[in-house]
């Protein structure tokens, strides 16, 4: 793939991945005032809870994704920027399609915010 190409799948996994979260944040706002004040988050293989957390547990997950995210957008652009004029990372002046944290990062942002809602969904499914 050329260096467009990855740019394009780049913002679109990005911006996938900005709207996962931005519906994970709806599906707790709505649902959040109707759930109890301690919720199962962790199932045994019958389905069954096995393990409590306060609800606000839900605004903490969320956190953590919305913050991966902006960290591994941030740091995308670091060895282009930054890393050159320090000269710390000269390989990447000769060939900037081989920058790290490119495709590897979106797809693991894509992926974790996904699953993470997924489970979310289904924890708040189980309260309803």
């Amino acid at each position: 793939m050329n260096e467009k190409t990855n740019r394009r799948i780049d913002l679109l996994s990005k911006g996938i991945s900005a709207v996962v979260l931005t519906l994970f944040f709806i599906y707790i706002y709505q649902h959040y005032t109707s759930l109890p004040d301690r919720i199962a988050i962790h199932f045994d293989l019958n389905g069954n809870p096995n393990g409590y957390a306060a609800k606000h547990w839900l605004w903490g997950m969320y956190g953590i994704n919305y913050l991966v995210l902006v960290l591994l957008a941030v740091f995308h652009y670091i060895p282009t920027s930054i890393l050159y004029k320090m000269n710390l990372n000269s390989s990447y002046k000769d060939n900037p399609s081989k920058k790290p944290l490119s495709i590897p990062s979106s797809v693991i942002i894509l992926l974790t915010s996904s699953i993470t809602f997924y489970c979310v969904y289904r924890i708040i499914s189980f309260h309803l």
